[in-house]
């Protein structure tokens, strides 16, 4: 193995080995150096500096080469090479690198610089990747050397496929309170508030539907916004580097794409008012939608994203809303419990949903921008518990056909039927179409249970067993989803068994929708005193 050095042609990458610390290699690695610098990349520091500062036009880095005077004789005694060989030996690793984002550079030289100090071989299986390579390009030798260069091939040959850890999500109701105290604060929120928070509600907004990273979210040009028709239309940058072999350009008109989607009359209106509100005040050095906050920055980024979400949970969701955020992790919360939501989690949730709500595999990759539809394959984990939630909410809030806003059942206009009532109107005219697209979780048509315009009286009828087969049958058919994703992944499946799964899987999730409704209702007060 050996350093991998990138080289750039056309917007692609392919690697050259660079195999020892010579003066050839110094000679090139000079160069790249000069070249990048003369693009704008690295934007202080000469070759031999301590540090350099990098910049891709959406975020700066620096990156530091400094070691002590007592690590740098360890380097010497332990691993037989200088410090100034060590270092040397870095800056051909981040100049052989240059293709890669800078953070993975700046992670780069953090893995070396933490291994000249400790001299240990790390648990993760890129940096003991990385160091193995580094080590083979060091000049000079050791025993201690080669003792941790056999343990980092061990470690470099461990199974690593399956080591990256799925994101963790909060407490699923706790994406459903953000929501609704986010729109009855909007209701009422100044016009100065507004502009504080914007940025955090067109993030909830946006990205819990289209799916969006969240820095494609902070990198929305200023001018986003068109008319089509009736239409309005949002215009978004979405990445080109995830899950393709380009090289990263370290600029944003090549690194990015621009790409248009229709949005809701009253996202765009919101959106309208914050760029006629900043109008006079917008102030950045990249073309985006968010102002810079202060006069130290350039533009806005996303650590400013985050430090306003964390700021509209003190002042608004704690400090006007009285809700605590609990120090750990539950499972369950109480009503006036919240817990935090991190940026990324949206782009899950929205990624369920679209599933859950009839998106083609096709449809729900382009959204998520990833290179293949098998990318989506761990947004499916806990379907269950999200619906669970889901239910609820649907109940108290938004209601299925025979309830009202308040979850309290509407019984005008009811038609009698065995076991219950039906609220179609359709069926209470002699029409009987509703009736034909109700389908059971065992493929049965017509089953009034299945049916979201019926409502079992609670003496007529036992939910629990109907409950109980419609969350079996949602496992069931998301266990399939799982099986049809790794079959495409391995090579042995295809995109028409996955479009039957997922057809399969949203009517599951309507049945178990409805029945979670109905179960919630039936633990309530009987439809009439009879």
């Amino acid at each position: 193995m050996a350093i991998a050095e990138r080289q750039q042609a056309n917007g692609y990458s392919y690697s050259d080995p660079v195999v020892a610390l010579d003066e050839t290699t110094i000679e090139e690695s000079v160069e790249r150096f000069d070249y990048f610098r003369s693009a704008g990349v690295i934007t202080a520091g000469e070759y031999h500096s301590p540090a350099w500062c990098l910049s891709d036009e959406v975020r700066r880095r620096t990156i530091c080469f400094e070691l002590d005077d007592i690590t740098a004789y360890r380097c010497g005694q332990e691993l037989g090479c200088s410090a100034k060989q060590y270092q040397q030996a870095m800056r051909v690793v981040v100049t052989a690198r240059f293709g890669y984002s800078l953070c993975t550079l700046c992670n780069d030289v953090a893995a070396m610089v933490q291994f000249a100090h400790t001299r240990q071989a790390p648990d993760d299986y890129a940096q003991a990747l990385l160091l193995y390579d580094f080590l083979t390009l060091l000049p000079g030798n050791s025993n201690r050397r080669q003792d941790i260069m056999r343990e980092l091939e061990t470690r470099t040959c461990m199974p690593h496929r399956h080591c990256r850890h799925q994101r963790n999500l909060a407490c699923y109701k706790s994406y459903f309170r953000f929501d609704l105290i986010l729109k009855d604060y909007w209701k009422t929120a100044s016009a100065s508030d507004k502009l504080m928070f914007f940025p955090a509600w067109f993030w909830w907004n946006v990205t819990s539907i289209l799916p969006l990273r969240p820095t494609e979210t902070v990198l929305t040009p200023r001018h986003c916004l068109s008319v089509s028709g009736t239409t309005h239309r949002l215009t978004v940058r979405r990445t080109k580097l995830k899950g393709t072999v380009q090289a990263v350009q370290y600029n944003i008109n090549d690194d990015y794409e621009l790409y248009s989607f229709p949005v809701p009359d009253h996202i765009a209106k919101e959106i309208e008012n914050y760029i006629q509100a900043t109008e006079h005040c917008y102030d950045s050095d990249i073309d985006i939608l968010f102002c810079r906050l202060s006069e130290n920055g350039y533009h806005y980024t996303y650590r400013n994203l985050a430090q306003c979400l964390w700021k509209f949970y003190r002042d608004v969701i704690l400090g006007k809303y009285h809700m605590t955020v609990p120090d750990c992790e539950c499972e369950d919360l109480q009503d006036d419990e919240i817990m935090r939501i991190c940026l990324g989690d949206t782009r899950h949730i929205a990624m369920i949903s679209l599933m859950l709500s009839g998106g083609s595999p096709s449809v729900c990759r382009e959204l998520a921008n990833h290179a293949s539809i098998v990318t989506s394959a761990h947004y499916f984990s806990n379907i269950s518990q999200f619906l669970d939630v889901l239910s609820l909410h649907v109940f108290r809030y938004s209601g299925p056909q025979v309830f009202s806003l308040q979850g309290e059942l509407i019984l005008d206009q009811k038609t009698p039927v065995e076991g219950g009532y039906c609220f179609s109107p359709k069926f209470r005219n002699g029409e009987y179409s509703d009736c034909g697209m109700v389908v059971s979780a065992n493929g049965e048509f017509g089953d009034c249970r299945a049916c979201q315009y019926f409502l079992p009286s609670s003496k007529s009828i036992d939910i629990k067993m109907p409950m109980d087969e419609a969350r079996q049958h949602l496992k069931e058919k998301t266990r399939l989803l799982r099986y049809a994703l790794e079959s495409i992944r391995n090579g042995i499946g295809n995109t028409d068994t996955l479009g039957m799964v997922l057809d399969q899987l949203q009517a599951a999730e309507k049945n178990y929708l409805h029945m979670s409704s109905l179960a919630r209702y039936l633990t309530r007060e009987e439809i009439e005193n009879e």
